[in-house]
């Protein structure tokens, strides 16, 4: 069963494919990524942090450039920007992937950025101390297991400094039908079958997986209220057929008892 272990396939795709991983162009393989493709790699990503701060700060007002934290950070296309371009004074990045880590520790230190590093990433983020003004993740979630990214949504929300700032990406619906979603269930569980599939499509016959997940967006609210959050804004997305979200939120100035009930543990 190949589909138990997501941590492991993105160690494997990391070691592989790294900038693959994060952006699945064909222009982006290992084998094909020129200094053209990677100077186009990382555009898109000053691109996609400078547009969502100003989308952010038009919907919930100004967001403090102190600590920010990019959940999922692959090779540092999002984190380094943050720290270049938008001008966080710190910023760190978490991945599973050691070796997407060391990937975005040799691209940080190749643009002369300090005040960023990138640590190794569990459920309960017990590698990340303090709090945090900006939290942000994108096309990440999607690959982790619900019940695991539930968790993890729930750990990134807590890191928020008092009036602090997430934006977190998940989709939560696909537009297939039942024959498509069977196939790629039994693609994602059925090594011989994802083989197979590999091959058909050009690809290496020992690539990683890419598991697609969908969150139930009811329970994202219940978790988001749990954690004391009065205020959420949803951007609506389509990747492919995979139909997300983007949830903006800001955690209150100050604690009151009234902004959130805490509730037993949900269903």
């Amino acid at each position: 069963m190949i589909g138990d272990n997501t941590d492991r396939s993105w160690e494997k795709l990391g070691r592989q494919d790294p900038y693959y991983g994060v952006l699945t162009d064909e222009k982006f393989r290992s084998s094909k990524l020129d200094a053209g493709a990677r100077q186009e790699f990382f555009a898109s990503g000053s691109v996609h942090m400078a547009e969502l701060l100003q989308r952010i700060e038009t919907t919930l007002g100004p967001v403090a450039r102190g600590r920010a934290l990019d959940f999922g950070c692959g090779v540092g296309r999002l984190a380094i920007p943050l720290r270049r371009d938008v001008g966080f004074a710190e910023v760190v990045g978490v991945d599973i992937s050691e070796s997407m880590l060391h990937e975005a520790r040799r691209n940080a230190q190749e643009a002369g950025l300090g005040q960023i590093c990138f640590v190794p990433s569990d459920d309960e983020l017990s590698r990340i101390d303090g709090a945090f003004d900006f939290v942000h993740s994108f096309i990440v979630l999607q690959h982790i297991p619900v019940v695991r990214g539930e968790v993890i949504v729930g750990q990134l929300v807590k890191r928020l400094a008092p009036g602090g700032v997430a934006a977190l990406q998940m989709p939560f619906a696909r537009r297939s039908g039942p024959l498509r979603s069977l196939a790629n269930y039994t693609r994602v569980h059925v090594r011989p079958l994802h083989m197979l599939g590999n091959v058909v499509q050009g690809r290496p016959w020992n690539e990683a997986p890419m598991q697609m997940n969908h969150y139930d967006l009811n329970r994202l609210f219940v978790i988001l209220h749990e954690c004391g959050l009065a205020r959420v804004t949803v951007e609506f997305m389509d990747d492919g057929g995979n139909i997300g979200a983007y949830l903006l939120l800001r955690r209150p100035a100050s604690e009151r008892s009234d902004s959130a009930t805490k509730t037993a543990d949900y269903p």
